[in-house]
């Protein structure tokens, strides 16, 4: 699914800011795009020991992931859930801006 529409939308919205877009197209019949917030979750971690194709030993992180945003039709979960395309505009500035400063 791509027809170009809302291309020239997002390089104007964008195009002066520090921003990565997060992209997820969802498993069958696209219905549309949706501009979203990132849904707040947590994950249940889970390890397990595997042998890779050499032998060696790895761990792989397994788990199931807890939508804490199942209420809010705004977040990339819930367009994803229904055949939306997500795009979140994501920050590339990590920086925790109220750190005290180290004396």
């Amino acid at each position: 699914y791509y027809d170009g529409e809302y291309d020239s939308y997002y390089a104007d919205t964008f195009s002066d800011v520090p921003v990565c877009l997060n992209v997820n197209i969802p498993d069958g019949d696209v219905k549309g795009v949706m501009l979203c917030n990132q849904a707040r979750g947590k994950w249940s971690e889970d390890f397990e020991l595997r042998k890779n194709a050499d032998g060696e030993d790895e761990y792989w992180l397994l788990g199931e992931f807890h939508n804490l945003d199942k209420d809010r039709t705004d977040t990339d979960l819930y367009a994803l859930e229904n055949n939306y395309v997500s795009i979140v505009p994501v920050t590339t500035d990590m920086t925790l801006r109220f750190c005290p400063e180290r004396k």
